[in-house]
């Protein structure tokens, strides 16, 4: 694996590292296979050393998970030479289309700044401890109504319910 990169630095053709890669994951998979064999035994041997059993299973689950990163690596290097190499005629690109309303941005601007400097006021009138909090939860509120399509119901609503809650309290 050292002599990869060098290998991948000095030729546009990654065949020969694929070829080592393929060589490598049937070594993984056939010391697999070997090691299962080798704790099965032969009929009529005598049962395995249990210690020599954990360590097969072991040494099974580690060339396993070897062979799953090497496949992982395989996948990799594919997706390397494929961005290297772009296809011919390939102009595919996705197109977004944003959408901006100015007005609205300014509207939902102006609506948070008023709001974040009302609830900067109520911190510094009322000397509130838990102010910077309140601000805090007063700006993620007005950020996350920003987003919606008719900000200003969602906002009469939400004042609506926090009038009612702290008369309550």
């Amino acid at each position: 694996l050292k002599d990869m990169a060098p290998q991948l630095d000095a030729s546009d053709d990654i065949s020969p590292v694929l070829a080592r890669l393929a060589d490598l994951q049937a070594a993984c998979r056939q010391s697999v296979t070997d090691s299962l064999d080798e704790e099965m035994g032969t009929p009529g041997s005598l049962p395995p050393d249990p210690q020599l059993v954990e360590m097969l299973s072991q040494q099974r689950m580690l060339n396993h998970a070897l062979g799953v990163m090497l496949d992982e690596l395989e996948q990799a290097l594919l997706q390397f030479d494929a961005s290297r190499h772009p296809l011919l005629h390939d102009h595919f690109h996705y197109r977004l289309k944003t959408f901006r309303d100015w007005q609205q941005a300014f509207t939902n601007s102006l609506r948070a700044s008023v709001t974040v400097f009302g609830s900067g006021v109520i911190w510094i009138t009322t000397s509130w401890s838990a102010g910077l909090t309140f601000m805090m939860f007063v700006s993620i509120v007005c950020r996350l109504f920003s987003t919606l399509e008719k900000p200003a119901l969602a906002t009469r609503a939400f004042l609506g319910g926090a009038i009612i809650a702290s008369l309550m309290a």
